[in-house]
């Protein structure tokens, strides 16, 4: 199991209305330069901790791709450069 001590948890806004259709922001997922608590963000130290052979449970994966749970080609996104502050993906409908 992953531990991480002392993580604050906040809602620093709620914003209804920014895209249209199912699509939605990722509570939690937010680069340092704009973390609402100033702390650094739960999943930056995760990297650093070993992940176990198998645990019960989901799947979360930062960083790579498992290939036992999906068929076909992954489709990669470039980030813009410069300092992260917001996902920032182009999308069509």
């Amino acid at each position: 199991m992953l531990t991480l001590l002392r993580r604050p948890v906040a809602v620093d806004r709620l914003t209804n209305g920014l895209l249209e259709g199912s699509a939605s922001g990722l509570m939690g997922l937010a680069f340092p330069a704009i973390v609402s608590t100033k702390s650094t963000p739960f999943w930056q130290p995760l990297g650093s901790q070993l992940a176990k052979d198998e645990e019960p449970g989901g799947v979360f994966t930062l960083g790579g791709t498992n290939l036992t749970l999906f068929t076909g080609e992954i489709d990669f996104l470039n980030m813009p450069s410069g300092t992260p502050t917001f996902w920032l993906l182009t999308m069509s409908g």
